[in-house]
């Protein structure tokens, strides 16, 4: 018995151009649509994991972020995608820093005090974590994180568990479906199963605890 069935980029790609038509039994993808599924499923990984699917997939991960005196801002891991922790490495022990939004960090009157930090602000967009009050001296804080989806790689499966891999398919499909000239109720039809799609790996994605059926209904 086996447990570990998946399927590779290719697979996945050659999947999608069979649903779309283009490509028949024992036929092989050209370099030109190759390269516009797999453009389109690295988007669609990117753009379900900031909707909040797939994240289970994805441990959390933890990394030291350098803190430097006087400077209101440290770096951040470049496949950062959501903040869960940040902590004050303080000699033995670590103190809680709480996560704020940008307008608490603009409401903050007096942003060159130094001591140690007690509040953050993530921005995503510069890679930066903004600090308050300023670290007093070079010191560390620990940090875990949701990471992004890696990007899909030949001869690897995408980073979704097996379960998504066709669901994923037609996602992927609906989004391709202008590059590849499908008439509007074909459109249409990938459409709705796309939307059915999305909301089965929502369910999917729900952790279970109990033996007690979970029926689409619930939802």
């Amino acid at each position: 018995m086996t447990t570990t069935w998946s399927l590779t980029r290719e697979q996945v790609r050659d999947a999608v151009l069979r649903k779309l038509g283009v490509l028949g039994a024992g036929e092989s993808a050209t370099p030109e649509d190759a390269a516009i599924i797999h453009e389109a499923l690295d988007g669609t990984l990117k753009s379900l994991h900031h909707l909040g699917l797939l994240w289970w997939r994805i441990s959390a991960a933890s990394t030291s972020v350098a803190l430097t005196a006087g400077q209101d801002w440290a770096p951040l891991p470049a496949d950062l995608l959501l903040p869960l922790t940040l902590a004050v490495v303080d000699g033995g022990a670590e103190a809680p820093v709480t996560l704020i939004g940008h307008a608490a960090y603009r409401a903050i009157p007096d942003k060159a005090t130094r001591g140690v930090p007690q509040q953050a602000m993530f921005d995503m967009t510069a890679a930066r974590v903004w600090l308050y009050p300023l670290p007093a001296a070079d010191g560390a804080a620990h940090l875990t994180y949701q990471r992004m989806a890696t990007d899909s790689a030949d001869g690897q499966a995408p980073d979704v568990p097996s379960w998504a891999l066709l669901p994923l398919r037609d996602l992927v499909a609906y989004r391709v479906a202008d590059d590849f000239g499908l008439p509007e109720d074909k459109t249409g039809r990938f459409a709705l199963e796309a939307r059915e799609a999305e909301r089965l790996i929502r369910i999917l994605n729900i952790p279970r605890t109990g033996q007690l059926p979970v029926f689409f209904s619930d939802f």
